[in-house]
């Protein structure tokens, strides 16, 4: 028996806040907080519970049935040249890949932003 997925429509909710210039020693630094919340289609949902239920692989190789997901973000930006930031930044990541099948995660990363 194949089963194929549904169309999927997922809902992408994100939502920042980036404040620059607060410290008057570095005018060109920002703090920024970001937080996004996915929705996985009710279809998707259902055919990958549909494909548990016989046990078979799931939709896209998907670790567990999905539903939903968030992830919070806070980063500092530096401004290290002018035109390059470096933005240290720390993530938690809620129900990854949208199972409950991976726990919680919690990142620590960099990232840089160059304009040229």
């Amino acid at each position: 028996m194949t089963i194929q997925p549904q169309r999927c429509s997922t809902i992408f909710l994100w939502a920042g806040l980036i404040d620059r210039g607060f410290w008057s020693a570095r005018p060109h630094d920002q703090i920024g907080f970001g937080a996004t919340y996915y929705d996985v289609s009710k279809g998707l949902t259902r055919t990958e519970q549909l494909e548990a239920a016989l046990g078979t692989p799931l939709a896209g190789g998907a670790r567990g049935v999905q539903t939903h997901a968030a992830v919070l973000e806070l980063n500092y930006g530096m401004e290290v040249s002018p035109g390059l930031l470096v933005l240290p930044e720390l993530e938690y990541f809620i129900r990854p890949g949208g199972t409950g099948a991976v726990p919680n995660a919690f990142l620590v990363g960099v990232k840089a932003h160059a304009d040229f």
